[in-house]
């Protein structure tokens, strides 16, 4: 298929570019910032997808002036599955190397802590943004042609772990097989040539060290692959443009975001100083007990830097490319609504049995590189139904999951009212989601621009996301921080602010598209 450029918002004229340079990295660090530091109490893959879709519906609302409902739905889909590829990646004691008590002090350990974050931030963020990139590129992707891309990534993250991530003998009976690679003598202490995690060339004389499989090494070969895709194949200029983009701010975010908890750690009274002078000159904004240290989470305020110095980034980036943003011939539907149901409703079973129940059978699948996001891409670039799906409800199904486990006192579903939590934590955001994605979709066919679902797409995603963490919160209330949670509240509130506030004042004169033709209406193929 040809492709047609679509004239971004910062293309029409210089005092449009200058406005969207300010707009895209603030309306960005305020979905990344929220969103990843949302995802610190969810965790994984799943809540990767948090941070993942607010960034998708910023920078889609921002960029896409013409595109329609379902294309910019396919965008915003493909860039929350596309971030949560990284969550399969481990990063605990990688961070430990920076900050741990018995390390503080040790600059070879902080360098090298750094080094890995580096390489796992920008991995993570890599993939997100390459989809996102991928969405917005004007470039279109066959059904066909994605599942063969995804099988082909799964082999690449599978010999990447091979080459780079093995072997890998933890000095205990524990043993990794990966699948039909052969295992090495237990009792030995191998690992491999590059290790990012802490081990006992660290902590020698430590009891009971356990270091971890890693798998960086399967997603950097499979990154290198896309890439190539992109660049060889494909000519799509902005996924690649994009994937080299989201490196840079997955390695700065996790690295800044980082240094911050390891100043802590290795000089906790640093901010002493700085929260006399801020209070000092602005005591209404900054009340005394604010920059208490006793209100700051320091590892949910990485989180949140993390994903505050991506979405900047990854904002000029996508500006400073606005020229590649494409809108190609991308609404025509290859999947019957039938087959994309039952697909629906399978994929549900088994994201609920992933992340909320974490049932352990399902384990073989989910920790091969790639496997779960296979049937939601295919789905996303062919289907009509699913990028609606994906974006909306799907993406709010295991968060709110795992909300109500949290109603639980030892995590389970059953917590003293559980009639009522199940209702406001699960029901309620369920059923909001859905409703709101069969409503767009429906209205995306009678001519709703994409703009305007990403519009009121943002605004309801930033409240049902930042709801469901304030009651993981524990309801923080007030404005002061009476505990390490207050403070990350109130950021997140901020952020929440900005986008709602963002949605509503840009972009309010939007054409009216006109409907889906019979040619764009589902055929089987």
């Amino acid at each position: 298929m040809s492709d047609a450029r679509l004239e971004s918002t910062g293309d029409a004229n210089s005092s449009s570019a200058i406005a969207l340079l300010f707009a895209a990295p603030l309306m960005g660090a305020a979905a990344g910032g929220m969103g990843w530091g949302i995802r610190g109490q969810y965790g994984h893959e799943w809540g990767a997808m948090v941070p993942g879709v607010l960034v998708g519906f910023a920078m889609v609302f921002l960029f896409c002036r013409q595109a329609t409902s379902l294309q910019a739905a396919r965008a915003i889909a493909l860039t929350a599955v596309g971030f949560s590829f990284g969550g399969i990646m481990t990063y605990g004691q990688t961070v430990g190397l920076t900050h741990d008590t018995e390390l503080v002090g040790n600059l070879e350990a902080y360098r090298w802590g750094m080094v890995g974050l580096f390489v796992k931030g920008g991995l993570w963020i890599g993939f997100g943004s390459a989809f996102l990139g991928m969405g917005l590129g004007g470039k279109r992707y066959g059904w066909k042609e994605v599942l063969i891309l995804f099988v082909a990534l799964m082999v690449l993250g599978l010999v990447g772990i091979q080459l780079i991530n093995r072997p890998y003998v933890p000095g205990s009976d524990r043993v990794v097989q990966w699948y039909f690679f052969p295992s090495e003598t237990p009792g030995e202490r191998v690992l491999p040539w590059i290790y990012f995690s802490d081990h006992w060339y660290w902590e020698p004389d430590k009891e009971g060290l356990d270091p971890r499989p890693e798998v960086w090494g399967g997603l950097l070969a499979a990154l290198v692959g896309l890439v190539a895709y992109f660049s060889l194949f494909k000519k799509d200029k902005l996924a690649r443009n994009m994937t080299f983009f989201g490196v840079l701010a997955g390695g700065l975010g996790f690295t800044l975001g980082q240094s911050l908890q390891a100043r802590h750690a290795w000089t906790p009274g640093w901010l002493v100083g700085f929260d006399q002078t801020l209070h000092s000159w602005m005591p209404a904004i900054y009340p005394e007990e604010f920059f208490s240290l006793m209100g700051w989470n320091w590892w949910n305020m990485m989180e949140t830097t993390f994903g505050t110095v991506m979405g900047f980034v990854i904002g000029i980036g996508l500006w400073l490319n606005r020229k590649h943003v494409g809108r190609g011939d991308m609404d025509d539907v290859s999947i019957p609504p039938v087959v994309e149901w039952l697909l629906i409703a399978i994929y549900i079973v088994l994201l609920f049995l992933w992340g909320v129940i974490q049932y352990k059978g399902i384990e073989f699948v989910a920790s091969v590189p790639f496997a779960m996001g296979l049937v939601p891409m295919v789905l996303i670039v062919g289907g009509r139904f699913w990028p609606y799906m994906q974006a909306l409800s799907l993406v709010t199904l295991p968060i709110a999951g795992i909300t109500l486990k949290f109603a639980g006192q030892d995590g389970s579903f059953w917590g003293e009212h559980y009639l009522a939590d199940t209702f406001v934590r699960f029901l309620l955001p369920m059923g909001v989601m859905t409703l709101a994605a069969l409503w767009f979709e429906r209205h995306g066919r009678d001519g709703q621009s994409g703009r305007n679902f990403a519009r009121y797409g943002l605004i309801l995603s930033a409240f049902i996301y930042f709801s469901l963490n304030f009651v993981v919160f524990n309801y923080p209330w007030g404005p002061l921080p009476a505990g390490g949670r207050h403070t990350n509240c109130w950021i997140f509130l901020r952020c929440m602010e900005l986008l709602i506030i963002g949605a509503l004042l840009l972009h309010r004169s939007e054409p009216r598209l006109m409907p889906a033709t019979r040619s764009e209406q589902p055929t089987a193929g």
